[in-house]
């Protein structure tokens, strides 16, 4: 967000997440490889992990109000619609990414692409001003404190191999 204030956008965000997971060798099998492994983590989640995924949540509120205060989102659905859709939006393409289907285009920058589309078309005015750089500072401090939390999360679980903490990330 930082080096690139667009990624602000949801539309960007999730286009860019897709790609970094595709990408990876790990994540890619974890996220894309196995959709009833991905609801059990999901389920698994909201069970275990319920105040750092409110806190995921009202994170995901507080950014797309400053996206909307900046102009950058519309304001014709709450807040809580346009995140639903960003998760709707998310979901639906990651599930059907194991499918392969003939439809969809062979390189997955573009199906990222085709998810920022649909995601700019549903959220984004069509007058929208450019995401300032002063915007994507605040929205990253905010992603870096829900990182923070995880990272104590991960701590607190992982403890004691003998290892030095660091930092997970």
């Amino acid at each position: 967000m930082r080096a690139d204030s667009d990624e602000v956008l949801p539309g960007r965000m999730v286009r860019s997440l897709f790609v970094a997971l595709l990408s990876d060798p790990v994540a890619r099998p974890v996220y894309f490889g196995d959709t009833e492994m991905l609801g059990r983590l999901a389920k698994e989640a909201q069970n275990t992990l319920g105040p750092l995924r409110q806190r995921g949540i009202e994170l995901n509120r507080s950014h797309f109000q400053l996206l909307r205060d900046a102009g950058l989102l519309r304001t014709d659905r709450t807040v809580a619609e346009q995140h639903y859709l960003v998760q709707a939006v998310g979901a639906g393409f990651w599930y059907l990414e194991p499918f392969e289907l003939p439809s969809a285009p062979a390189d997955p920058a573009e199906r990222a692409e085709l998810q920022e589309y649909l995601l700019v078309a549903a959220l984004e005015p069509a007058d929208r001003p450019e995401p300032t750089a002063g915007l994507a500072e605040t929205v990253a401090r905010l992603y870096e404190s829900l990182l923070d939390a995880v990272d104590e999360e991960l701590r607190r679980r992982i403890r004691s191999d003998g290892a030095p903490e660091e930092r997970i990330r």
